[in-house]
């Protein structure tokens, strides 16, 4: 998903949040998102990406740090 909660409410995204968690149970889901707090929410690993290169991967904490 491509910024699934850009525009969208605190409650909408809280919503959008839980329905994407769920999805995961059954597959991988893959969201690129700017908004950090979003995707603490729901990530268990993240790659941060800069013009196309890798710029660091791993759990949140770690992407958040490197």
């Amino acid at each position: 998903m491509d910024e699934p909660v850009a525009g969208m409410t605190d409650e909408e995204t809280t919503r959008t949040a839980e329905l994407l968690c769920r999805s995961r149970a059954t597959g991988a889901v893959l969201v690129i998102e700017h908004d950090m707090e979003f995707v603490r929410s729901l990530a268990r690993r993240v790659t941060v990406l800069h013009e196309g290169s890798v710029l660091c991967e791993g759990s949140v904490d770690q992407g958040a740090a490197g």
